[in-house]
């Protein structure tokens, strides 16, 4: 999608020649059937299949253009731009092999011409002879920003990478605005593992002006996020989300990473004794995310922790309906109780607990329950449960007289 960008010579362009007047004066039509009466009066006359013949190259009728061009040069076998022109329509016919001998007969008559001997390193990478273009331009010594980007185009097709930085970096230097090739660079910097200078490239595709690329938004928040610089990363997709609000897997992105900023946030602050904060933290996760258990349980420990015990419980009771066996919820659940003295529920709670995981405390939460629910027989059996894990306790009733 956006982020995938295309090597392509910013020669690519063929050049042929084509004289405005032969297809500005009137329509198209009307020039074929001025040029088809022109040819059937005269045969003999080379500039009329010439004529006809860039009618068609620009009509994209390229079988007919290279018909008229075919003619036109057994006529003039001798003329540069005819062979130019055959070379033309032989390259959009991806007849490359002769395409390439089209333009050298070309370079033969006008060996000068480096339209010709542009148009001729164009086919020859078309065809992978990626080495024999690159040594013909160096042979002519050939610099400037458009030979610089041949050059990085041919040597991407060698694969070597670092030659291939390089002339970007030459191309960019005569055209620093040039936000596709700065692109390019930067992604190939990025490939070779070298990550700060290709945030700097990057970077400077995200200054306004007409060198912005906003594709370089999403390429920071990427790297960054590498780096575990969660926020910068966060902050980058903001600003391409800004750009594209629509795009699934920006707003997938971002989803994630704020959910993983704010529940690190929210988990230091607890760490660090902002209960507060971290609670704050936590409404926002469970607003964004609503369906997570594990939010609506650190909550609910916040919340224990600044005293506000019934909000508690309802969290943890949330966490119960989606998880029944959540342990950890059981727990803190049946504490609060046992703290409100809500006696029945504590019980329900920690008997729950015991089927699972039987623990010492446990058992004397048990004992506890029962024994402020009347039921002494039930709250001895659940102490000496207790005892049997941990012989020093002392004896029940000794154990509720010290109570």
């Amino acid at each position: 999608m956006r982020y995938i960008f295309v090597f392509s010579s910013l020669l690519g362009c063929l050049t042929f020649f084509c004289p405005a007047q032969v297809i500005e004066d009137g329509s198209i039509s009307r020039k074929l059937e001025q040029l088809e009466q022109q040819i059937r009066v005269n045969p003999d006359e080379p500039s009329s299949y010439y004529n006809r013949g860039l009618v068609y190259l620009k009509q994209k009728a390229w079988v007919e253009s290279r018909l008229d061009f075919k003619k036109y040069l057994s006529l003039c076998p001798d003329q540069a731009k005819g062979w130019n022109n055959l070379a033309a329509t032989q390259f959009h016919l991806q007849e490359y092999p002769e395409a390439l001998d089209s333009w050298e007969r070309a370079l033969k008559l006008e060996p000068d011409s480096i339209v010709f001997f542009k148009n001729k390193i164009i086919v020859l990478q078309k065809l992978k002879r990626y080495s024999e273009a690159l040594a013909l331009i160096e042979q002519r010594k050939l610099n400037g920003f458009r030979w610089h980007v041949l050059k990085a185009d041919l040597l991407h097709g060698l694969d070597r990478p670092e030659e291939e930085i390089k002339e970007l970096k030459a191309a960019l230097e005569s055209n620093p605005d040039n936000a596709d090739l700065r692109y390019r660079l930067a992604n190939l910097i990025k490939k070779r593992g070298h990550i700060r200078e290709a945030k700097e490239e990057f970077m400077k595709l995200t200054r306004p002006g007409k060198g912005q690329m906003p594709e370089a938004f999403y390429q920071l928040a990427l790297l960054e996020y590498k780096e575990n610089n969660l926020n910068q990363s966060l902050s980058y997709i903001d600003r391409w989300l800004l750009i594209y609000p629509n795009d699934v897997t920006g707003l997938q992105f971002q989803a994630y990473l704020r959910e993983t900023v704010w529940q690190k946030e929210a988990y230091d602050s607890y760490k660090k004794g902002l209960i507060s904060e971290s609670r704050q933290l936590y409404d926002k996760l469970i607003k964004e995310f609503p369906e997570k258990a594990v939010y609506y349980f650190n909550r609910g420990l916040c919340l224990m922790k600044l005293n506000k015990n019934e909000e508690a419980i309802r969290d943890f009771t949330f966490v119960l309906s989606l998880h029944p066996r959540h342990q950890e919820a059981l727990y803190q659940r049946g504490r609060l109780f046992l703290l409100e003295k809500g006696w029945k529920d504590a019980a329900s709670d920690f008997l729950a607990l015991s089927a699972v995981t039987p623990s010492k405390e446990i058992w004397l939460n048990l004992s506890v329950c029962s024994y402020n629910m009347d039921e002494e027989e039930l709250s001895n059996q659940y102490y000496q449960k207790a005892r049997d894990m941990d012989p020093s306790l002392p004896e029940y009733h000794e154990f509720y007289r010290q109570k």
